[in-house]
């Protein structure tokens, strides 16, 4: 019997050996926290695929399409209950290229689509490449800590009849780590199909919803949300592989396929690398018991983070997720500004996502990236108290002098 699967992550004197985003752009004393990418090691299935090709020398042109198409199949099966055609699955680089060539294939300049803020900062950026708009309908609290957020449906439904021509959904919701319920992604299908909006659903934080909570596919819940959405899917975030570049845009209709395929490059599959695909197809087919190992980890974080807030940062806010390893901390009761992460990356030397560039909505919040050791988690919190005790005795030295 072989022995349970763990998460591991290396010392943090080699995480800053590391030549990735989070720990290559700031100095040797600043905790990273703002990127979207992990830190443990690789998953033991995915590093002996690499290896193996490694030693071969197979880094040539990528293989054909479908064993990974097949293997991501098996994988919603087996996690989901939902049965995906091979043969609907288009491959490419990250989801950014999938959705960006929808967009730019779909679309014209001045067409609108609709968002949720607070949201991903690409979901501005990837339609003004095109010259197409954003509609925001924020996400709505609830006051209920079990389901903290929900869609402001009927926002969503006079945005989808002023004529938007789409809807790009972040599910699971980031930076909220909120997990979309089956109603409201019925509801979603439901206004779509009224007002002829096609639904794009980036999840691709999907398999990392927490223990005990279910991840909805959209295409699954309605023959309705099949004919109008298409989903990205990749195992980037979930086995920390985005550097290998690959992704998939899964259809479930055959009219609503052949209209996306043709509108896509031709080539649009040849953006996949060959360390990606075999990266993914052990991803897919070995690596279950190593992502509820992480699942477990991250709950672990998260609840860490919720009682190192309560204890330290009474007068902070943050509600629970649900999903990913992304949380999202409202600091604006303690006044460092309309960007919090600035005053923490000086004094704190701590590095957080910068709320405004998630939207308006952002203004004195942080987003904290949970994908590390839990011990990390301790020390931002600390990193942050520090700087609110700091800005605090500063601006209390300039009242009395002023006094």
């Amino acid at each position: 019997m072989s022995a349970p699967a763990t998460v591991e992550f290396p010392s943090f004197e080699d995480l800053h050996r590391r030549v990735s985003a989070k720990w290559s752009f700031y100095d040797d004393d600043v905790l990273p926290m703002p990127v979207a990418e992990m830190d443990c090691l690789l998953a033991e299935p995915i590093a002996r695929a690499l290896h193996e090709a490694i030693d071969l020398g197979d880094c040539g042109y990528p293989p054909p399409a479908l064993p990974l198409a097949r293997a991501f199949a098996g994988f919603c099966e087996r996690r989901w209950g939902w049965t995906v055609d091979p043969h609907q699955v288009v491959h490419t680089a990250d989801v950014a290229a999938g959705v960006i060539e929808t967009l730019r294939g779909l679309f014209a300049p001045g067409d609108r689509i609709v968002i949720n803020t607070p949201v991903y900062p690409p979901f501005f950026s990837w339609p003004a490449e095109d010259g197409i708009g954003t509609v925001e309908v924020p996400m709505l609290e609830t006051g209920d800590a079990a389901r903290p957020y929900r869609l402001d449906l009927e926002g969503m439904e006079r945005a989808f009849a002023s004529g938007v021509k789409a809807y790009l959904m972040s599910s699971p919701h980031n930076p909220l780590g909120h997990t979309f319920s089956r109603d409201e992604l019925v509801a979603v299908a439901d206004l779509a199909d009224r007002q002829g909006v096609l639904v794009l659903a980036d999840e691709i934080h999907a398999p990392l919803t927490l223990p005990g909570v279910d991840f909805v596919p959209f295409l699954t819940v309605s023959d309705t949300a099949r004919r109008v959405g298409v989903a990205y899917h990749s195992a980037s975030k979930s086995f920390n592989l985005a550097g290998l570049k690959m992704a998939h845009l899964v259809t479930a209709d055959k009219d609503l396929f052949a209209r996306v395929r043709a509108a896509l490059s031709p080539e649009i599959h040849r953006h996949v690398g060959t360390l990606g695909d075999l990266a993914g197809r052990a991803a897919f087919t070995d690596c279950d018991d190593w992502l509820d190992a992480l699942r477990e980890l991250l709950a672990v974080n998260h609840r860490t983070l919720q009682e190192q807030v309560a204890e330290r940062l009474p007068q902070a806010r943050i509600l629970p997720a649900t999903a990913s390893y992304l949380a999202w901390l409202d600091l604006s009761a303690y006044d460092l500004g309309d960007e919090p992460a600035d005053a923490l990356l000086r004094v704190g030397r701590v590095a957080l996502g910068k709320g405004t560039t998630f939207g308006e909505l952002g203004r004195g919040h942080v987003r904290v990236n949970l994908g590390c050791p839990t011990d990390y988690v301790v020390d931002a919190v600390d990193r942050i108290d520090k700087t609110v005790q700091a800005v605090q005795a500063q601006r209390a030295g300039h009242d009395q002098a002023a006094g």
